[in-house]
């Protein structure tokens, strides 16, 4: 049984939606930017991940860096955070 969980900042494969059900457990939390927003996100992460960004443009596909959403947030892009509790649904659009 997991304690803690992370999962890295991404866009989902192929720009589609996500759906995603919490059977049982620990609350989880997300954050999210909006489609405004994830552009400028990207650019942020290729500032922090310079490596990365120049090996693949589209290296946060790769869903293996993790940014504080502080960070993220200080840099000016808004963020909403969803708690996602068992038995609900938490629905991602693309680029969101």
């Amino acid at each position: 049984q997991f304690l803690r969980h992370t999962f890295a900042w991404h866009v989902e494969d192929m720009d589609l939606y996500s759906i995603n059900f919490l059977h049982y457990g620990a609350e989880k939390i997300w954050y999210s930017a909006s489609a405004a927003d994830g552009q400028k996100l990207e650019r942020i992460a290729a500032t922090i991940f310079p490596n990365s960004a120049n090996r693949c443009g589209q290296f946060l596909r790769h869903k293996m860096h993790i940014i504080n959403p502080s960070l993220i947030t200080a840099r000016g892009v808004n963020l909403t955070r969803v708690v996602h509790r068992a038995g609900e649904y938490v629905i991602s659009f693309p680029y969101a």
